[in-house]
């Protein structure tokens, strides 16, 4: 008898991937390819002051990019199933990870203007086209709701936590696998700096969307939206925290040393975070541990004002476990480590002293999270 396997796609602003997940989520095929662009018309709507007004009023050009986006993921995920077919699995379902606000009941986009690489990425039903297209079931959620369903099923394999005190040199606590404790976690907020900023909530190891299941908000999870820091009104949380945020400050501060061999570095490595510290450069290092202080002190802004008020307003459970996750904190090199460790050691503090003091983890798995929890997801529609 075939193995029983999930298909799992992620349509991202970068890239698009596909992936054949076995029943014990592991990944056991997997593809990404870029992500189809939407050519002038995005720097356009990229560079537009008010990027909704200008999304609706040229709505009708936008469709066509988004037709390209459900052909291509549906070509990924064809070549997934055959994969699958090839291996001896079974592929019974697809989950697809997609931007926006998915409703769980009706599958539609909440809103009209989409995601910052998604214009016109909204009112519709992506699981509908894809089925059309592909003859598979398949069920869509928010990527960062598929991302943490991929952290829940990986916690034992693929998050970390720093364990200890600060030592005199006021250096992080050494990062560590997760205790049998936290493994068993069943609620936390997931928090996503990536492209953009996503988060999710995790209660009774679900995805979360509102006190009354018959009436689900899907726009639950949205922080990215949030002002988090009261003393900077009208910053959202996502121009504070996100990977996109973050990189860009750390290149003009970069930029800001008036170095050429920081410049020449630029060129060689680009602008990931990671692939700039492997150089070794000592200058490099102390600018990017700088920003990455700044970015955990927003992030731990962030999770108090979620903790408190967000959590008050959408009258969600107490949850006091935050799992960090996305392609800033990802991998298990020493240079994504120090990323860890630096948002950790600002995380700490900028609690330290307080009454309330939240679990903070990160996970690994950066874009393979995706993968894995949107298969988890499509196990519910065979």
């Amino acid at each position: 008898m075939a193995q029983k396997a999930f298909l799992a796609a992620g349509v991202g602003g970068t890239h698009l991937e596909a992936a054949v997940v076995d029943e014990r989520a592991r990944i056991v095929w997997r593809k990404a390819l870029p992500s189809p662009c939407g050519g002038a018309l995005m720097e356009e709507a990229r560079r537009a002051p008010d990027r909704i007004a200008f999304t609706l009023e040229r709505w009708n050009e936008f469709v066509p990019h988004r037709d390209r986006l459900l052909d291509a993921t549906a070509a990924l995920l064809v070549e997934a199933r055959q994969e699958a077919d090839a291996i001896g699995c079974a592929a019974l379902s697809a989950g697809v990870g997609v931007a926006g606000a998915v409703n769980p009941l009706t599958g539609d986009i909440a809103g009209k203007t989409g995601a910052l690489n998604h214009p016109a990425w909204g009112d519709f039903n992506p699981a509908r086209q894809l089925e059309e297209r592909t003859g598979l079931p398949i069920v869509c959620l928010n990527d960062a709701k598929a991302m943490a369903l991929g952290a829940l099923a990986t916690l034992d394999s693929a998050a970390v936590v720093f364990v200890g005190e600060e030592d005199d040199a006021g250096q992080t606590p050494r990062e560590s696998d997760l205790p049998e404790a936290l493994r068993a976690i069943t609620d936390f907020v997931e928090i996503d700096p990536g492209t953009g900023l996503g988060g999710a909530y995790i209660v009774d190891k679900k995805v979360w969307y509102g006190p009354d299941p018959a009436r689900p908000d899907p726009d639950v999870g949205e922080i990215w939206h949030l002002e988090p820091d009261p003393e900077r009104p009208g910053v959202r949380f996502e121009e504070m925290v996100s990977g996109r945020a973050i990189g860009d400050r750390v290149i003009d501060s970069l930029r800001a040393l008036g170095d050429r061999r920081v410049e020449a570095l630029i060129e060689q490595k680009g602008t990931k975070i990671q692939d700039l510290l492997s150089a070794g450069h000592e200058a490099v290092r102390a600018v990017i541990g700088t920003v990455l202080a700044d970015a955990g002190r927003n992030l731990a802004r962030g999770i108090s004002h979620i903790a408190g008020c967000e959590q008050k307003r959408l009258g969600a459970p107490t949850i006091e476990t935050f799992v960090i996750g996305g392609g800033l904190v990802s991998g298990k090199s020493e240079e994504s480590t120090f990323v860890r460790a630096a948002l950790d050691r600002a995380i700490r503090a900028f609690f330290a002293g307080s009454e309330w003091n939240p679990t903070v983890l990160f996970t690994t798995l950066g874009g393979r999270a995706l993968l894995i929890g949107a298969a988890s997801a499509a196990q519910k529609v065979c």
